[in-house]
Formats: C-alpha cells, structure tokens, sequence
C-alpha cells in the first residue's frame, strides 16, 4: 500500500470540556467522562491525526492539502482557501447536562466579511437520547427588529420569545445560518456540520462573561434570521435495498448530506469519486473492508472513506445503526434518487428544512 489515501482512515474523538457537558458520552468515545463535563466529542475534523495505515500520524489537513483531489473528489474545487485545500465538514457527538448558549452562525460570505475565515456554520442535529420532557430552542415565537432582538437580549426579556419545541429520541432537526437555536438539558446529539466553530452568542442564561463566555449581541442581531419557523424537525425518507438494509435519509442541504443505515448482513457503498463518506458507528459491531483492507468496527467508531476510494463494504456481526454524512449533488445524489422511489417534492424540499431556508428548493 502506497501514501495515497486509498484505505478508509480512522479516527480518536478529541473531547471537549464544557460548562453545559455531561458524562453520558463514556459508552460511544470509550474514554471516561465521570470527572469531566464532557460536551463534545469532534470525530472527525481536520486537526485530528490519522489512526491507522501509511498515514498514521498525519493530521486529516496535512492529507486533504497533499492528496486534495483523492480525499474531496469532483468537489474538492470548492474547498481550496488561499491556495490550500481545506476539509469542509466536521462531525460530532454533543451532550448537554444543561442549557447551552442561544446562539446563531453567520453564512459562508458574512463569515469572510466579518471574521476572515472562508466557511460559515450550517448544523443538522440527530436526537441520539432525549430525556423526558427535553427541548431545544429553534427560532423566535415574534418577529422582532434588530434593536429589539438586542434589547430583550440584555433586559432578558428574550426568554420570553424563544421558540421552545420538544424533542425525542430519532428526531432531526437543522440549523441553517442565522437560525437562533440551543440544545437543552438531558440531550445527547450527533451533529453534522460545516467546518466552522464561529458562533455568535445571544443570550447565555446569565453565566459571568468572566468566564470568557462574552455575548455578541450586535453580531448576532446583524445576521440573525428573523422569520418564523413553521415546522421544526424534519421527516426522514425510509426506503430499503435489496440486500435488506434499510435506511433513512436525515437531512440534506448544499453543504452535506446524512443518511443513518440499519445494516443486518452485507451493504456495499460507493463514494462515486464525488465525496469523502464520514462514518459513524452509533450502535452494533462489524467491519469496513476496501479491496484487501479491512477495519473491525463497533459503537462509537468514526471513518473516513476518501473520495477516490469508490466501492467500499459493510459487515454487520452484530446489527450497524451507521450513520453517514457527505457532501452532495443535491440534484443527483438526493432529488433523482428520492423522485425514483416516488418521493414527492414536497418530501424532499423539506430534508433541508422548512420553506425557503431549504436549499431544496427550486431543485426538488
């Protein structure tokens, strides 16, 4: 086996401390959480090293900036920042023991504009557990004016006005810029997102800025996305391939897509050299295999099929909930194949989110 990266690669989550963390994630990141608060877990981002094969060692960056076109594929144009290609996506686990901040992102253009890095921040949240009676805060109940929105931001009279929704195990929802959002307590979540950690905080439940937890009150109020939400979590499309897999596909937009498998014996995938595959095991145990490399896999496991790999394959030992995220073609990868399967347009738009925040739209 030569340097390229031809082999799936995979990953150690790097844990993050956090004020709202808890200690649920010990069974998916096999590292004790019990004396830390533990609120995310990044499985696969371009700062973390490669745990296996040729590339052992070698940050996910220093291989997309060697090998762009093998890691990104026919996307990978799009990716290049000042001359070096960049890994565009980051996947994570999060849980949250208590309010985290209400807090907004800025699109790919306010990003550079205002803070000088080339991607801005979409999410999409899969609802791994859910306590009773846990809820998220999706948006804003009233139409309000930027000098408003800051107002009821420091009187804290905000609270008031956020769109508080409940949620449950399997639900999915997604942030599209400028959407204020917070996870609640007794969450534990698989996101998805743009490679970005630029976030705008509205209102932190009164924790002290001193503990460098500041409030960006006139940046979020600048980008903030002041239409009501109509429907908040997403339907996910169910269909089933022959082999017996079945699978759901959670939500898409122009930045990535995710789809969660239900694997009982053997599925066979393939990159199509269009995009790198991001794997996370949720639950089961089983194995990867390209050509003459094989991976054992279990809960917890995060892997990155390059974009040049094509043809990979699952093995199920024991029942794979995996799930999968990529950057799409909307048109080819998400419209052509649901409209196949009789999916209607209206099914379809809403996998990006609701009215004209779907990227879907106009496509479907």
């Amino acid at each position: 086996m030569t340097n390229i990266p031809n082999y799936p690669l995979r990953f150690r989550p790097l844990l993050k401390e956090k004020v709202w963390g808890g200690h649920a994630l010990e069974p998916l990141v096999g590292e004790a959480c019990t004396e830390r608060h533990i609120g995310e877990a990044w499985l696969i981002h371009e700062s973390l090293p490669v745990q296996n094969g040729p590339l052992q060692g070698r940050t996910l960056a220093e291989v997309v900036r060697d090998f762009p076109q093998e890691m990104l594929g026919v996307h990978g144009a799009g990716f290049v920042v000042d001359g070096v290609a960049r890994f565009p996506l980051l996947a994570k686990f999060l849980d949250a023991e208590d309010w985290l901040s209400v807090q907004l992102h800025p699109n790919d253009g306010q990003a550079r504009a205002r803070e000088g890095v080339p991607y801005g921040k979409c999410e999409f949240w899969y609802v791994l557990d859910a306590a009773p009676g846990a809820r998220v805060i999706h948006g804003l109940t009233q139409k309000l004016r930027p000098d408003e929105l800051i107002r009821a931001a420091r009187t804290g009279a905000i609270r008031d006005m956020f769109d508080t929704v409940a949620v449950s195990a399997d639900d999915v929802l997604i942030n599209t810029h400028g959407m204020i959002h917070a996870l609640g307590p007794g969450l534990r979540i698989y996101e998805l997102q743009q490679s970005s950690d630029i976030t705008y905080r509205l209102y932190d439940w009164d924790r002290p800025a001193s503990d460098g937890r500041e409030l960006h009150l006139e940046q979020s109020a600048a980008i903030a996305d002041y239409e009501p939400v109509l429907a908040h979590t997403i339907t996910p499309i169910e269909y089933s391939s022959s082999n017996g897999t079945e699978t759901r596909m959670l939500a898409a937009c122009r930045y990535f897509a995710a789809t969660l498998k239900r694997i009982t014996d053997i599925d066979t995938s393939n990159t199509r050299s269009a995009s790198p595959h991001l794997l996370t095991v949720l639950s089961g145990a089983g194995a990867i295999q390209v050509r003459d490399e094989r991976l054992e896999l279990r809960a917890g496991d995060s892997i990155l099929v390059p974009a040049h790999v094509g043809e990979y394959t699952l093995f199920a030992a024991d029942e794979l909930r995996i799930i999968t995220g990529f950057v799409p073609d909307l048109a080819k990868d998400i419209v052509r194949p649901l409209h196949a399967i009789g999916c209607s347009a209206a099914q379809i738009k809403q996998l990006g989110g609701d009215g004209t925040r779907s990227d879907l739209v106009g496509i479907a």
